[in-house]
């Protein structure tokens, strides 16, 4: 049975698309697929590992060719970052009716104590002191 022309439009964009992800580094292709999703916290670390990556590059560790999709990247995942925030706040505002100090206070606070977990900062006091 014969292949279709879309078939064979497909098949060849998808090698295409195989090898242009082998020609880049599986950092700077992680960081830009996490900025190309619209959801809060996985466009913010897509920015923040393109950030890295973008360090990478201006310190001669990264190949030059890799700085266009670092930059995409960034670009992209701020733009991402600022529609979810915006969404996020107008979901809860919607349903809670919260305001704009309370939803930063919290997502500051909710931000602090992710990364205070994951970094292990809440760490228990070295000795017991009485006064």
């Amino acid at each position: 049975m014969p292949k279709s022309r879309l078939e064979e439009e497909v098949v060849a964009k998808i090698v295409a698309l195989k090898f242009a992800i082998a020609r880049h580094d599986r950092a700077v292709i992680f960081g830009f697929i996490l900025s190309l999703l619209p959801i809060f916290p996985s466009a913010i670390f897509g920015t923040l590992v393109g950030l890295f990556n973008f360090r990478l590059v201006a310190c001669g560790k990264l190949e030059a060719q890799e700085a266009g999709l670092v930059r995409k990247g960034i670009l992209i995942g701020s733009i991402n970052s600022v529609i979810s925030i915006v969404l996020l706040y107008w979901l809860l505002h919607f349903l809670n009716e919260v305001g704009w100090q309370q939803f930063t206070h919290s997502l500051l606070d909710s931000l602090w104590q992710f990364f205070s977990q994951l970094l292990h900062f809440n760490h228990p006091p070295l000795a017991k002191t009485t006064v």
